[in-house]
């Protein structure tokens, strides 16, 4: 273990972001992303699951 919690934070952070950048699958743009979720969170709020939010 780390001599201070902020150095395992760090050395986690410095592991996920070189993860990401080897990663080499294809990006999703960001508006599809947004109206997937904007679908899903729709879907819950029918079924009840979730309550209503400002997300538009």
């Amino acid at each position: 273990m780390n001599a201070h919690p902020t150095d395992d934070c760090d050395a986690w952070f410095r592991v996920k972001v070189q993860e990401a950048l080897e990663d080499r699958r294809p990006t999703v743009p960001h508006a599809d992303v947004m109206r997937e979720l904007r679908e899903l969170i729709g879907r819950k709020q029918e079924e009840g699951g979730l309550a209503p939010t400002l997300v538009s």
